[in-house]
């Protein structure tokens, strides 16, 4: 990641790149993020701190997700609301 400046408009690493958020969709006023990975993208810098926390929040879930352990403390927690809930209805 890196970020664009307005002086970078006319880059050529740049032609081709829509000038859209693609967190948002909005139009994109320079300076602004890019990523540029397998494909090339833009973000405003509210969007990309957005973004950037949602895929450390999903990469952590995702670890969590792989442990045994894990596993066993969320159907614990089902099982628990379940249990609660029918004990009120009845």
């Amino acid at each position: 990641m890196s970020v664009v400046y307005p002086a970078d408009r006319r880059a050529w690493w740049l032609d081709g790149v829509a000038l859209a958020c693609v967190e948002c969709g909005e139009p994109i006023e320079l300076p602004a993020v890019y990523w540029h990975g397998a494909t090339r993208l833009l973000l405003h810098a509210d969007c990309a701190q957005h973004l950037g926390i949602a895929l450390l929040q999903d990469a952590r879930e995702c670890d969590l997700a792989a442990s045994p352990h894990w596993r066993r403390r969320a159907v614990a927690t089902v099982k628990h609301r379940l249990v609660t809930e029918e004990a009120v209805v009845a």
